[in-house]
């Protein structure tokens, strides 16, 4: 038979905490973060003291997020009863208010020898039990757990490190680019890599018999930024996700009272500096280095350092361009003496959100990721576009990884942002010192580059003025297969649904139909001879 039992009202302290949780009224970035996260702690720190009362023979111990004072408003009830023996339904009837409020609670009800065990099954008991805080009850009990913790840490931290080490590696594996819909708290750059550095100090910490020392500035900036994204995201969402979608990214601002796109570009980057210190802090050790394959105390690719000793910007960078993976940093093309140089037009671009909605990265990782698509294309053939060919018969491979980096270089600033690009390409061109016939194509492909994918599905590619009104702003055969690669590898860069089988035909049909053009020379007719050029510019220029 179940047993009835009657559910009364909450208590004032946990109707205090209800009440504080409930509440979704905008408040300023300021108060959002840490600030509100310690308030709903410790108001959930009160109720539990209510519910528990005086005398018990248990602990109350919040564990997790609870335990570290990390709680928000969809955030689940973290909780280990800890009790030397006894009737265990008994303790638990303690949580039936929080269960009766409509709480999600997770808690384990353990001895101090359970609790020792229970840190040896997975790395995710390990991590919340080294965050375990004492709310209430049986101090000497806590005491005793504590002593435990700091002997289970010492002998298992290699384990948990390695865990935690094969966990970091597979979250890259499985979002290798940074996202513009980021999961603030379990995706790579989250609060999970913040939690990652602690966990490992505190490790060390525990392990010594020392204090847990505090976060390093730069991830405690990181973490107040993503708790008052959560907290917004929560009271706006009016469910428990940590997705960052960009089409809440204006309502957030308001809802924290900041500009809500500086405000995203702001946690763009947040996630790459929380990102690259759990990078670091896992590679810490001989053994470590080797698991994760990275180099460590250097945030750039492999090809970077391998370039440096070519000597000039443009070879480092056609070195970088060549090899650049996403697994190596969220960051895709790092700060560097040599890119600033170069290209001091990219700082722009970095970690800056995009606003059309069908992409899915900011715009950097759009152009960095274009790059590796088209690498792929010149191997790959996927909807019968034929690109391996196309590309075998460019003049320069590289000519098309540069375009492909450069393409939205003209995003961020005023106008049209392929006529900005393609003034800016012409500035990269004169620093690196391109050949003119290079330059020209270079500042063609970024001003050009939506010619195709524009032609092709808006306009009747059958009528024969459409496309040799195509042909005469291409130019030439070299720049067509130029612009024809680019623009693929710019669709397979900025989401799932932007690059089809339907496109792909369109664009492949409308390759042919250019190229039959320029290879008749149809546009050259009616376009100026070279010498009647010369000729109407005599009074401004010599003729050679």
């Amino acid at each position: 038979m179940v047993e009835a039992r009657s559910t009364p009202a909450p208590g004032p302290a946990l109707q205090a905490f209800l009440e504080a949780r409930a509440d979704t009224s905008p408040r300023p970035a300021s108060e959002a973060g840490r600030v509100l996260a310690t308030r709903l702690s410790g108001l959930l720190d009160a109720a539990l003291v209510e519910l528990t009362g005086p005398g018990t023979s248990h602990a109350v111990v919040a564990v997790g997020g609870y335990g570290r004072g990390e709680q928000q408003r969809h955030s689940d009830v973290d909780v280990m009863l800890l009790i030397p023996r006894g009737d265990e339904a008994a303790v638990v009837r303690t949580l039936y208010p929080l269960w009766d409020s409509g709480l999600k609670v997770g808690h384990s009800v353990r001895t101090v020898a359970h609790a020792g065990e229970a840190m040896q099954a997975s790395i995710e008991t390990f991590t919340a039990l080294l965050d375990a805080r004492l709310v209430t009850g049986n101090a000497a009990l806590y005491e005793e757990f504590l002593a435990m913790l700091r002997k289970a840490t010492k002998q298992h931290q290699g384990w948990a490190r390695t865990a935690l080490q094969e966990r970091h590696v597979a979250v890259a594996s499985k979002e290798p680019w940074q996202l513009l819909c980021s999961d603030v708290k379990n995706g790579r750059g989250g609060l999970r890599d913040i939690q990652t550095v602690h966990w490992l100090d505190a490790c060390e910490a525990l392990a010594r018999g020392a204090s847990i020392p505090p976060l390093p500035p730069v991830l405690l900036d990181a973490q107040e930024r993503f708790f008052a994204t959560r907290s917004a995201v929560h009271a706006l969402s009016e469910r428990p996700t940590d997705l960052y979608p960009p089409e809440l990214h204006a309502r957030i601002g308001e809802w924290l009272g900041v500009d809500g796109f500086e405000w995203a570009h702001e946690v763009y980057v947040a996630m790459r500096e929380a990102e690259a210190a759990a990078t670091r802090r896992l590679a810490d050790g001989a053994s470590a280095r080797k698991f994760l394959g990275i180099s460590i105390g250097r945030r750039t690719p492999p090809a970077a350092v391998a370039a440096a000793s070519e000597g000039s910007p443009l070879a480092n960078l056609r070195a970088v361009l060549r090899t650049l993976t996403p697994e190596t940093s969220l960051d895709p093309l790092p700060r560097a003496a040599w890119l600033e140089e170069l290209l001091p037009e990219w700082e722009i671009l970095r970690a800056r959100p995009h606003v059309a909605q069908f992409h899915i990265h900011p715009v950097d990782v759009h152009a960095a990721r274009a790059v590796v698509e088209a690498r792929r294309l010149m191997r790959e053939d996927e909807f019968e576009c034929d690109t391996p060919r196309v590309a075998a018969e460019l003049a320069r491979p590289d000519e098309l990884l540069l375009a492909a980096l450069l393409h939205d270089i003209g995003k961020g600033h005023t106008g049209d942002h392929s006529l900005a690009g393609a003034v800016i390409a012409e500035r990269v061109a004169s620093r690196a010192g391109l050949p003119p016939d290079e330059e020209a194509r270079l500042v063609a492909a970024v001003r050009e580059h939506l010619l195709l994918p524009n032609v092709a599905t808006r306009r009747n590619i059958a009528d024969r003025e459409v496309i040799e009104d195509t042909a005469r702003r291409v130019g030439d055969a070299n720049t067509l297969r130029l612009l024809y690669l680019l623009s693929i590898a710019d669709a397979c860069a900025s989401g799932p649904n932007v690059w089809s089988q339907w496109k792909a035909q369109l664009m492949r049909s409308l390759y042919v139909r250019v190229m039959a053009v320029l290879a008749s020379g149809a546009p050259d007719a009616a376009m100026p001879r070279p010498e009647a050029i010369v000729e109407a510019l005599a009074h401004r220029f010599p003729a050679e």
